[in-house]
């Protein structure tokens, strides 16, 4: 069932601007809830704006869009939404031609925490995600990408910013991939940690928390080795910063 969110507005705020040379900028926000079957899966694709996803009990998948920008622009740019019981696909849909249209659209989703975030896209903005369990793909191209509360795989990417993702319990199987070109990359692991690890810094430093046995030697910005007995690769990737593998905070 398709569902274009931007008939779905509930609330529309002008913001004032006090000098003429400054059109006037609003605000809408568009609200709308669905069902998703536990293990469910939700694609997210974005252009401009922060993604909020956090994880809350139950199966409804709760979306919060708010665009901003030009009155006159808003209604070009929709909200669109492809749910099923199965699968959740949000779009911000741009018209064709849309140089000229300046609009930004920032996501808040509640999702249910055992839902697949199986690709979260964006281009201008950060994504962060908080308490979902189940595997996470997420990527954007000039923003962070924030992960906490994992238990499972994770792949994170940026081109431009910091990737930082937190486990609350590291999966025995699976992988995780972690890579951004200018900024750092780090890492919060449970102490009780086993895994296979592969960093790579082009220009800056690598530094681990935990007692690793090095498989090819340890340069200062290359590690190949493994933590504890071994098992879950760990891929971390960076070319103009450094990688972190931390202890987290209170872990077991």
């Amino acid at each position: 069932m398709i569902y274009s969110l931007g008939v779905l507005t509930l609330c529309s705020v002008l913001l004032l601007m006090t000098s003429p040379a400054y059109p006037a900028i609003e605000e809408r926000l568009i609200h709308q809830t669905f069902s998703l079957n536990p293990g469910g899966t939700i694609t997210l694709s974005n252009v401009d704006g922060d993604v909020i996803i956090q994880a809350w009990t139950g199966n409804r998948v709760d979306v919060k869009a708010t665009k901003r920008g030009e009155a006159k622009d808003l209604d070009r740019v929709e909200i669109i939404v492809n749910a099923t019981p199965k699968h959740i696909h949000i779009e911000t849909d741009y018209p064709r031609h849309s140089n000229n249209i300046d609009v930004s659209v920032q996501y808040e989703l509640m999702v249910p925490e055992n839902a697949i975030l199986e690709t979260i896209r964006n281009v201008n903005g950060d994504i962060d995600v908080l308490g979902v369990e189940a595997s996470i793909k997420a990527s954007t191209v000039n923003g962070k990408v924030k992960i906490e509360g994992s238990k499972s795989s994770v792949e994170a990417n940026t081109v431009n910013g910091k990737v930082s993702v937190t486990w609350a319990e590291f999966p025995k199987h699976g992988r995780v991939d972690m890579s951004t070109v200018n900024g750092k990359v780090k890492l919060y692991l449970p102490e009780k940690t086993n895994a296979t690890v592969e960093a790579t810094s082009m220009n800056g430093s690598i530094h681990c928390d935990f007692p690793i046995t090095v498989k090819k030697g340890f340069l200062s910005n290359k590690l190949n080795g493994t933590i504890g007995a071994g098992g879950t690769i760990i891929d971390l990737t960076t070319i103009n910063g450094s990688i972190d593998i931390v202890k987290a905070a209170g872990s077991l």
